[in-house]
Order: C-alpha cells, then structure tokens, then sequence
C-alpha cells in the first residue's frame, strides 16, 4: 500500500467502525426501558384476570405491586 492510501484507508476503517456501532446500538436504552414498561403493564392485566383462592389472588396482587 502506498502512503498516499494510508489517510483513506484510515478513514474508511473509521467510517465501518462507526457503521459497526450505528447499527449495534440501534436500539436505545429508552426504547428497551419503554417494552419493559409495556410488557408489565400487559402482564399486570392478564394476571388481574386469574380467578383462584384468596391466598392465590393476594399472592398475584402481590406481584403485581413489585
């Protein structure tokens, strides 16, 4: 390799390694945060569906508060 192709072989190695790290992090801690978030909420409802024993509902009740 020549010198002169030293600076745009440097670049181009930069360039991927941001593409690279682009692409890994896509998915922000926000909008993780935000499926948590709905995911419970989801979770909370089908779990307020449940029938069973006192203990049983006090029990789910339970997990749903945490």
């Amino acid at each position: 390799m020549q010198i002169e192709n030293h600076p745009d072989a440097i670049i181009q190695a930069l360039a991927d390694s941001i593409t690279t790290l682009s692409a890994k992090y896509a998915v922000t801690y926000n909008d993780i945060e935000q499926g948590i978030i709905e995911s419970e909420q989801k979770l909370a409802t089908l779990i307020g569906q449940l029938t069973g024993d006192k203990f049983a509902i006090s029990g789910l009740q339970n997990l749903i508060k945490k």
